[in-house]
């Protein structure tokens, strides 16, 4: 679980430091080699683990199918609720910013000034820009916990089954955090969040990975005949993180690439 905080560091380093066209020429190499490595682990060590045994039947191979799409489903419910919480808190945030300009019209004896002719020329406004972002990053920093708590869930299970399962886990979770965090990072910076602030949270976030391991090492000590259930909904999830969240990331580089 250390080296695999380092990158959490290492982008936290780097991301000020690194331009968004030269940004964008890292994200795409480590956007596609998480893609390969997330699915690799989930479609030939952990869902085959899983499968494995000598009293698994048709029925028993079909619920571990099923408990793969259901760590899928569940992933994309946790993602879809932080999303609509994020737009949910902007439009909140928009709705408020306008009252305020009718308000403060309504005192000044005029009608509200319209947006785009108060914004014409200089961009929107660095309140309003950072307000939304500010909602914005507080979901980020909720997800990329919730995540590293998954991650370590995951490893710990592993391990518990085997040494080289849980370093296949692992080096599958490590190529993926750093164009993760990488992408997080730019969006922090962005919404004015500082780098000792920043730094503290990674430390938050990097914690509840080791909350993690520990769960999925008692997980798997103690419910070992569950560790082949727990392990298809970990291969879910790491299909899901490849498929719907890297992937896209990756397509997203090569065509800005492309077109540039």
């Amino acid at each position: 679980m250390f080296l695999i905080s380092v990158p959490s560091l290492l982008a936290l380093g780097l991301a000020p430091l690194i331009s968004p066209a030269r940004l964008r020429t890292f994200l795409c190499p480590l956007a596609a080699m998480a893609v390969g490595t997330l699915c690799g682990d989930a479609l030939m060590h952990l869902l085959p683990h899983g499968i494995s045994g000598p009293h698994n039947d048709h029925r028993d191979v079909v619920l571990k199918g099923l408990s793969v799409l259901l760590g899928i489903f569940l992933l994309f419910v946790l993602e879809s609720i932080i999303v609509i919480r994020q737009q949910y808190k902007k439009s909140r945030t928009t709705r408020q910013q306008e009252e305020v300009v009718q308000e403060l019209g309504t005192l000044a004896g005029s009608s509200p000034p319209d947006q785009t002719s108060s914004d014409s020329g200089h961009g929107h406004g660095p309140d309003s820009g950072s307000s939304g972002l500010g909602s914005v990053a507080w979901m980020l920093v909720m997800g990329d916990g919730i995540h590293n708590l998954t991650d370590g869930l995951a490893i710990g299970v592993a391990f518990s089954q085997s040494l080289t399962g849980g370093l296949s886990t692992s080096i599958a979770v490590f190529c993926h955090e750093l164009p993760h965090e990488l992408g997080d990072l730019a969006v922090l910076l962005a919404a004015g969040w500082s780098v000792r602030r920043l730094a503290l949270f990674s430390l938050l976030s990097a914690l509840l990975g080791y909350v993690g391991v520990l769960g999925g090492t008692a997980m798997g000590q103690h419910w070992a005949q569950h560790s082949p259930w727990i392990l298809t909904v970990t291969a879910g999830v790491f299909l899901y993180l490849a498929l719907a969240d890297m992937m896209p990331e990756m397509l997203h580089e090569i065509v800005v690439l492309w077109v540039q």
